[in-house]
């Protein structure tokens, strides 16, 4: 149950910390095939070098003291098991602060697989977070937050409507046709990176319910957010559309932990009388009666110095996020914020957002497959994306597959502009098992192949029954691969 006072705070806290711990767990599961001593990309050198403070300071890292897998995997175990103590109601300030320097640690070491928006997102959410949570013990026995509690409030209040903003603005400034004459679904649900099971049934809706669905979003991401800093019913109903908009794209599509935060950063608009509303019966909090009523536990004092410092402190932030949002629609930066905000970048805790500026109007997936002889070709199967004709689109909410992303950005461009599919291609020549284990199967179990290739396809939802996918014909992506020694080669084949 949760306690009579502050309800929204300490719901807010609770969910942010399961949320947080799903993204922990869900990068557990893969940080040493991605970054770890044999995977695609190993962490170590992203963090090589002397430490110096200057180097700390450029890459703030708990990895520059250790490096190895079982460090790597011991932060995402720290974290998750922090997360899991702020949904307990342990010391969630100091805890939310320690998964903040968790992750920073893991994001510095991530390279382009953790290079989304949602773990930046992540990142200054749950530093807020920190400011927001009571610094005791106990949240169960927390008072009701103080001044500082109450700005940092309204901190996460702006960053959800610079979040909002922000991806409405983008996409009207793109000058993407799609967006600016609303036929943007018609394209999104088939070409997003991972669609959803209920992603072909939305697409074969008639056209005029995609627009009217795409004119509501713009109403939602561009209109909204000026209620989500009004009063408490304007917030509320601002809660309200933005949980309606992650909720039709969680239903859809596949955001690793975007939309789950995402809804948890809704609370804080929020009144604890909404909530009671909203929360089942078994869940509500007794209303206090009698003495604890008339005297509520009474927030810690605050001197005025220290109420102008956090006032300061504040608007500086408020204003640097705004000129970070204002940047990621075009606006350029004013001269006198570059070196602040050069100065916090490495701390990824002040960003601006702005998700689908650009609809992407075709689809295609990356195949990688190897041979021993240069004739029989077998491919490395992943569990998530798009691949088989016949198997149905996955729902996966709160685990982020990063290798089947990353696979999809690099299907938008060429081999040249992702060099570290050629080191993903050189683990597979080589055997190794961490990065063999991102894979569903294995075609290679004995032995690795002496070749390698990735093929490029077009697909998009099949009509045909007993199929989710058409798939045109395949060509070559990168070049033909293969190891002498531990360097790449690139070899030719006859057809």
């Amino acid at each position: 149950m949760f306690p009579s006072l502050s309800l929204s705070r300490t719901l807010y806290l609770r969910a942010l910390g399961a949320v947080g711990a799903c993204a922990f767990v869900s990068l557990a599961v893969q940080v040493r095939a991605l970054v770890g001593s044999h995977g695609i990309l190993p962490a170590a050198r992203a963090l090589s070098g002397p430490l110096t403070l200057a180097a700390f300071l450029d890459q703030p890292s708990l990895l520059w003291w250790s490096c190895t897998d079982g460090m790597l995997l011991g932060l995402c175990v720290a974290g998750a098991l922090a997360c899991v103590g702020v949904v307990a109601g342990l010391a969630p300030r100091w805890l939310l602060l320690g998964a903040w320097a968790t992750y920073l640690s893991l994001w510095h070491a991530g390279g382009p697989f953790l290079s989304f928006q949602w773990d930046l997102l992540l990142l200054e959410t749950l530093l807020l977070s920190a400011f927001y949570a009571p610094a005791g013990i106990r949240l169960d026995r927390a008072a009701g937050p103080g001044f500082s509690e109450r700005t940092a409030g309204w901190l996460l209040r702006w960053l959800m409507a610079r979040l909002m903003l922000g991806s409405g603005v983008v996409k009207l400034v793109s000058g993407d046709a799609a967006w600016r004459d609303l036929s943007a679904l018609s394209f999104h649900l088939w070409t997003q990176p991972l669609p959803g099971p209920l992603a072909p049934l939305v697409h074969a809706l008639p056209g005029w319910m995609l627009q009217a669905a795409t004119g509501g979003m713009f109403v939602i991401e561009l209109v909204l957010p000026l209620l989500a800093l009004g009063p408490a019913r304007g917030r509320a109903v601002a809660a309200a559309g933005f949980a309606l908009l992650q909720v039709g794209i969680l239903a859809t599509g596949n955001y690793g932990f975007f939309n789950l935060l995402t809804l948890v950063l809704c609370v804080p608009l929020l009144e604890d009388a909404h909530l009671r509303g909203l929360l089942p019966a078994r869940w509500r909090p007794a209303l206090p009666s009698g003495p604890e009523a008339a005297n509520p536990p009474a927030a810690p004092g605050e001197s005025r110095p220290r109420r102008v410092a956090v006032m300061a402190l504040a608007a500086g932030v408020a204003l640097l996020g705004a000129v970070q949002g204002a940047s990621v629609c075009g606006v350029r930066r004013p001269e006198w914020t570059q070196p602040v905000l050069r100065a916090l970048a490495p701390f990824g805790s002040l960003n601006g957002y702005g998700l689908f500026a650009i609809m992407t109007k075709e689809r295609g997936e990356i195949r990688i497959e190897g041979s021993g002889d240069g004739r029989t070709w077998r491919e490395w199967p992943l569990p998530w994306k798009p691949g088989n004709p016949a198997e149905r689109p996955a729902f996966l909410p709160g685990h982020m597959p990063r290798l089947d992303w990353q696979l999809w950005f690099a299907a938008l461009g060429n081999c040249r502009r992702n060099s570290w599919l050629a080191e993903l291609q050189r683990g597979l020549l080589r055997g190794d098992s961490p990065v063999r284990a991102l894979f569903s199967a294995d075609p290679f179990p004995d032995q690795p192949p002496r070749y390698v290739r990735t093929l490029r396809a077009p697909y998009g939802f099949s009509d045909a029954p007993g199929r989710w996918w058409e798939v045109g014909p395949a060509a070559p992506y990168c070049p033909v691969l293969s190891l002498e020694g531990d360097t790449l080669r690139a070899v030719s084949l006859p057809p």
